[in-house]
């Protein structure tokens, strides 16, 4: 976008805020912060999410946009439905940045380690979420399924190996 329309675009949008919050102010109508402002967040991140649209290189952009939007959206439902559901919905803090890692995954190089950490992250969210209280003999039993597929990981990586053609010194 050239100087020129950002300029126009930026102007524009101030306006209307500043008409919006002056209407507010003198009573032209109500204007409710409580339950508006986790639009602000939505639209930052959907701003950061449009300037990867016009420059798909920058994937960068894609984990604050993603983080900003699922943080707004969990706070605009927290802000309508009241914020005592907080202590069951705080894991969408981890699936923010797990779903930000997925996008840049998808949208950039396809780098393993996005996809390993964003998996990681996302799961995790997922398992809080699901309030393992009443679970609490599922993560002992991940973990030993994990540690057991590591161990058996490394025995095969151990047997593949062809023996050294140097020869060990008497």
């Amino acid at each position: 976008m050239e100087d020129r329309q950002k300029s126009f675009f930026w102007g524009i949008l101030l306006i209307v805020f500043g008409v919006g919050l002056l209407g507010n102010n003198l009573g032209w109508f109500y204007f409710d912060w409580e339950n508006a402002w986790p639009w602000i967040l939505i639209l930052i991140g959907a701003l950061f999410w449009i300037q990867w649209s016009k420059n798909r290189t920058n994937y960068g952009v894609l984990m604050p946009g993603t983080i900003m939007l699922t943080y707004g959206f969990l706070f605009l439902y927290e802000s309508y439905h009241g914020w005592n559901n907080m202590d069951h919905l705080w894991p969408v803090f981890i699936l923010g940045p797990g779903l930000g890692l997925f996008a840049m995954y998808i949208a950039g190089r396809r780098e393993k380690g996005l996809l390993i950490s964003g998996g990681i992250l996302t799961v995790l969210s997922a398992i809080y979420l699901l309030d393992l209280d009443r679970w609490n003999m599922l993560i002992p039993l991940i973990l030993i399924a994990i540690g057991g597929s590591l161990i058996l990981k490394g025995r095969e990586h151990y047997r593949q190996k062809p023996p050294s053609s140097e020869s060990t010194p008497l």
